[in-house]
C-alpha cells in the first residue's frame, strides 16, 4: 500500500466530507417535508398567508441549495478517493471540478432570491433575521474551481501523453 493511501489528511478529509454529505441529505429532506407543513403549524394563520407562502418558498430554495451541496460534496469525495488511489490527474476529476464550480455559482445565485424573500419575512416577524445573499467567497470558490478544472485537464493530458510515450 502506498504512503498516499494512508495519508491521515485524506482520511480525515474524507470523513469530514462524508459527515457533511449526511448533513446535506438531512437538510434537504427536512426542508422538503417542512415546506408544506409550515401551513399547518399552530399560529400559521396569525402570520398570514403571504408569510407562510414565503416561508415555504424559502424552505424549497434551501432544499435546492442543500441538494446541490450534496452533489458538490459527493464530487469532492470522489476526488479525494482518486487522490488516495494515486490517480488525481484523471480526466474525470477535471469534469468533477467543473461541475463543482457550476454548482458553487448556482448555489450563490439561488441564495440571492432566498435572501430577498427572507429579508421581506424578517420585516414582518419580530426578532426574525435573514442571513442569505450573494457571497463573494462563493464567487471566488467558483473561479478557483474553474481554474483547477483547467489545470487538471492539462495534467490529465500530460499524463496521457507521457503514458503514450512509455
Amino acid at each position: 500500500m502506498s504512503k498516499i493511501r494512508r495519508d491521515p489528511l485524506l482520511v480525515a478529509a474524507r470523513s469530514i466530507v462524508q459527515f457533511f454529505i449526511g448533513v446535506a441529505l438531512l437538510v434537504t429532506t427536512a426542508t422538503v417535508i417542512l415546506s408544506p407543513a409550515i401551513h399547518f403549524v399552530d399560529g400559521a394563520e396569525k402570520l398570514g398567508r403571504s408569510v407562510t407562502i414565503a416561508g415555504s418558498v424559502i424552505l424549497l430554495l434551501v432544499a435546492a441549495m442543500s441538494s446541490m451541496a450534496f452533489i458538490w460534496l459527493r464530487e469532492l469525495r470522489r476526488i479525494i478517493d482518486s487522490v488516495r488511489e494515486a490517480n488525481p490527474f484523471a480526466p474525470e476529476n477535471a469534469d468533477r471540478l467543473s461541475r463543482m464550480a457550476k454548482l458553487s455559482l448556482a448555489i450563490n445565485c439561488i441564495a440571492i432570491p432566498t435572501g430577498v424573500v427572507a429579508a421581506e419575512i424578517s420585516t414582518r416577524i419580530e426578532g426574525a433575521k435573514s442571513d442569505f445573499g450573494f457571497s463573494l467567497g462563493g464567487l471566488l470558490l467558483a473561479m478557483v474551481l474553474f481554474i483547477l478544472a483547467r489545470v487538471f485537464r492539462e495534467g490529465a493530458q500530460m499524463k496521457a501523453d507521457i503514458e503514450g510515450v512509455v
